[in-house]
């Protein structure tokens, strides 16, 4: 008698699941130093630079944990391409954050 498969699933839980759950929030702003000389080389012209953003990583008190600044929107490119591209940000910050976390407490248990 066959068996089916189970379909296999991930034991890990993603990042942004963990944020969520520990009350973390984000918030996006427009950068507001000049960002001209940080701008990827690459962007053949400013012009299709849509904008430039900051993401703060707080936690559920209001603390910032984690923050990057010169994210580049570019113009003509999808809403849904670019809330991924800041999906990717806001996991590379939670990351972070809990590496942060996880260094902390082993020095304080050393």
């Amino acid at each position: 008698m066959a068996t089916k498969r189970k379909k296999k699933t991930s034991s890990k839980k993603n990042v942004l699941d963990v944020a969520e759950e520990r009350g973390w929030t984000f918030k996006w702003e427009a950068e507001v130093d000049p960002w001209e000389d940080f701008v990827d080389p690459t962007v053949d012209d400013p012009a299709d630079i849509e904008e430039v953003a900051v993401l703060i990583l707080y936690d559920e008190n209001r603390n910032v944990l984690a923050s990057l600044g010169g994210i580049v929107f570019m113009k003509g490119v999808s809403t849904a391409q670019n809330q991924e591209y800041g999906r990717e940000f806001e996991r590379q910050l939670v990351e972070e954050a809990l590496a942060n976390e996880r260094q902390t407490s082993k020095l304080m248990h050393t």
